[in-house]
C-alpha cells in the first residue's frame, strides 16, 4: 500500500519542481550500494597508503620455489612483509606470487628481474595493483586470533538461494549466507558463508567439489578480514554506514529532480500519506 501511495506522488509539484517517483529494482540498489561502499573504501586505503601502486606479480615460478628464494631472486628490492605464493584450488603452488614493495625504486629494480631464471625457469615480473595483492593475501596475512569461521563458495548455479546453501552444508551450523552479484546485478555464482565455529569449517571443507544441483561447488576457507572486504566493502558491521544490505524490501522508490536544498524531513512531508 505504501508503494502505491508513493507512486501516486509521481509528477507532483514540490517547491515549484515536478518530482518523479519510480519503483526501484532491488538488485539495482544492491549494486549501487556495493559500488559506493567499495569505491569509498578503496579511496581511503589509497589515501592512507601512498605506496599503493608498488605491487608486483611474478609468473612462471617453479613449484618448489620458496618465499625466501623468490625474495632473493628480486635482487636489491625491499619487500614489505613476505612474498605471497598463490596456491591453486587444490592448495598447491600455482607458479604465481605477489609482493608489496617499499619504494618506487624497488619497483624499478623488480621489473629489471623480468625474464630472469630461477631453478632453470624464466620468471615473468610485472607491476600489479593493490586489489590483486589484497585478493591473494587473505590467509597468509591472517591476523592473530582472527576468526576463521568463514567460507567462500564458488561455481554456484545462478538460481541458488541461501536455503540451498544451508542444505548443501547440511552438517554445519550456518550463521549467515551472503550471495554476491555482478556489475549488472545478476548472481555471480559466488557466496560467502559465516559458520558458527572452526569445527563447522572442517565439516564444510569436506563438501568441496560436491554437487549442488547440476554444478559442483568449490569450498574455500577464508578469514574474517576477507569476508568483511567481500561482503561489506571492507567495513566492520559495527562501523559501516553504507555497508551492503543482505536483503531489501520490494517497496523501494527513487525520487528524481529534487531541489538541491531538500532535506529528509522535506521528502517525508512530500510523501506525507506514506
Amino acid at each position: 500500500d505504501d508503494l502505491v501511495r508513493c507512486l501516486i506522488c509521481n509528477n507532483s509539484s514540490f517547491e515549484g519542481r515536478i518530482i518523479s517517483v519510480d519503483k526501484v529494482v532491488t538488485s539495482e540498489l544492491a549494486v549501487k550500494q556495493k559500488e559506493k561502499t567499495i569505491s569509498r573504501n578503496k579511496q581511503e586505503v589509497e589515501n592512507k597508503d601512498p605506496g599503493s601502486n608498488r605491487y608486483i606479480k611474478l609468473k612462471g615460478l617453479p613449484w618448489k620455489a620458496t618465499e625466501k628464494e623468490i625474495a632473493e631472486f628480486l635482487v636489491g628490492c625491499s619487500i614489505v612483509g613476505s612474498v605471497v605464493i598463490i596456491n591453486n584450488e587444490a592448495g598447491k603452488p600455482s607458479g604465481d606470487a605477489v609482493a608489496k614493495l617499499l619504494e618506487k625504486n624497488d619497483l624499478d629494480r623488480a621489473i629489471m628481474c623480468n625474464n630472469k631464471s630461477l631453478h632453470e625457469r624464466f620468471v615473468g615480473v610485472e607491476e600489479t595493483d593493490s586489489d590483486t595483492y589484497i585478493k591473494h593475501v587473505k590467509k597468509v596475512d591472517k591476523v592473530k586470533n582472527e576468526e576463521n569461521n568463514f567460507l567462500h563458495l564458488k561455481g554456484l548455479v545462478w538460481s541458488a538461494t541461501g536455503e540451498d546453501i544451508k542444505k548443501f552444508l547440511n552438517d554445519c551450523n550456518v550463521k549467515e549466507v551472503v550471495l554476491t552479484t555482478n556489475d549488472r546485478g545478476k548472481p555471480s555464482g559466488d557466496a560467502f558463508v559465516h559458520l558458527d565455529n572452526e569445527g563447522d569449517v572442517q565439516k564444510a571443507l569436506a563438501h568441496n567439489r560436491e554437487y549442488l544441483r547440476e554444478r559442483f561447488v568449490i569450498v574455500e576457507e577464508i578469514y574474517k578480514a576477507q569476508y568483511i572486504r567481500e561482503t561489506q566493502g571492507g567495513f566492520e558491521p559495527s562501523t559501516a554506514k553504507d555497508n551492503i544490505t543482505k536483503s531489501y524490501s520490494d517497496c523501494l522508490v527513487r525520487l528524481g529532480n529534487l531541489p538541491l536544498t531538500s532535506s529528509e524531513s522535506d521528502i517525508q512531508s512530500f510523501l506525507i500519506d506514506v
